[in-house]
């Protein structure tokens, strides 16, 4: 089963340096953003959701670790109310079709159940097929569309 490990202030630059290289190209890919400026909106929603960086309120930007502790990617989710929204979630190319994906949304739950949250919350871009078959897997419901994207949702009451 895999673990969260809570990232390091020191691992946080080059988090948001990825992760909004990452975004501005989903945010292309979509047509949500032109090429030319999509950096600068990923930076930008990225800088009003973390003002405080690594350490603002109810925000957890974890390493997924297997087993034996090693990363095999990561998860940043928020709590917002009785809702975790979940941020950015990612596991390793050469580490995919392992579990780990699915363990990860697993122990995401628990941690809501323990919170006794209402729902977990998520984007996904359409052309993330692959993101889009693993939440449905788990019983993600989408909740609204958008050009380019979808809302999903798993409530957790009563499970």
């Amino acid at each position: 089963m895999v673990e969260f490990r809570p990232f390091e202030a020191s691992e946080f630059d080059e988090y948001k340096d990825k992760s909004t290289k990452e975004y501005a190209q989903d945010l292309i890919r979509s047509k949500k953003s032109k090429k030319r400026k999509a950096l600068r909106d990923a930076i930008n929603e990225f800088d009003s959701i973390l003002p405080q960086g690594i350490a603002t309120p109810y925000h957890f930007l974890n390493h997924v670790t297997d087993e034996q502790g090693e990363a095999v990617g990561f998860l940043w989710f928020g709590i917002n109310g009785k809702d975790i929204f979940v941020y950015d979630f990612w596991i390793n190319e050469n580490q995919r079709r392992k579990g780990f994906g699915k363990q990860s949304l697993e122990k995401l739950e628990q941690i809501a159940v323990a919170q006794e949250m209402d729902t977990i919350t998520l984007h996904v871009f359409d052309h993330n097929v692959v993101a889009h078959g693993l939440y449905e897997s788990v019983r993600y419901k989408v909740l609204s569309t958008e050009p380019g994207g979808s809302h999903m949702q798993k409530r957790i009451s009563g499970i």
